[in-house]
């Protein structure tokens, strides 16, 4: 499945790049790739944050098992808080 994965924050710092195409059936394909290409604190930081699929939080689907599918978009999002 080709999907389009959305990099948002400090994420965005780590990769050099606001998205890319990547070939991955499950949302653990995407983390892997992050972990691969672009070092374990990539990988940390893409965990600490919301991630997405078509704008629906993975928690309300199947976390990193949520499968993908064709031209699926993934998006990263920073956790913002306030007070």
């Amino acid at each position: 499945m080709n999907v389009t994965v959305k990099y948002r924050g400090e994420l965005k710092d780590f990769t050099k790049l606001s998205e890319e195409t990547l070939s991955a059936a499950t949302i653990s394909d995407v983390l892997n790739h992050i972990k691969i290409t672009y070092g374990k604190d990539a990988l940390k930081t893409a965990k600490r944050m919301v991630i997405a699929v078509n704008g629906k939080s993975i928690l309300l689907l199947k976390n990193e098992k949520t499968t993908l599918s064709d031209r699926d978009i993934v998006t990263f999002l920073p956790i913002c808080g306030g007070g």
